[in-house]
């Protein structure tokens, strides 16, 4: 793959994750919970933990502990999104949230 392939590609993940942060801040915001803040966190701290424990036995132990870092790093970045997202939404006053800088 060219440079420029590469660019292409990683720009459409992160759309990708932006869209799916989206829809999951959505889900928690609409979901009518007063602890939607507390509940995401909650769902973040068991998602990482899984993906912690997640072993790839196939892989061998260095590369299995690999992808199961590449995976919780993932998920972490992927749920950061979601729960500045869902921040935004549930400022009480309406405020425009500040512009935050792409990682």
């Amino acid at each position: 793959m060219s440079l420029e392939d590469d660019i292409k590609a990683e720009c459409r993940l992160f759309a990708i994750e932006w869209a799916i942060s989206q829809l999951l801040a959505s889900g928690f915001a609409v979901a009518g919970n007063p602890n939607g803040p507390l509940a995401f966190d909650l769902y973040r701290k068991m998602a990482l933990q899984h993906a912690r424990q997640q072993t790839y036995p196939r892989l061998g132990a260095a590369m299995s502990d690999l992808a199961s870092a590449e995976k919780e790093a993932a998920i972490d970045c992927l749920l950061g999104y979601a729960k500045d997202f869902l921040d935004d939404m549930l400022r009480p006053d309406g405020a425009a949230p500040a512009p935050k800088a792409a990682p």
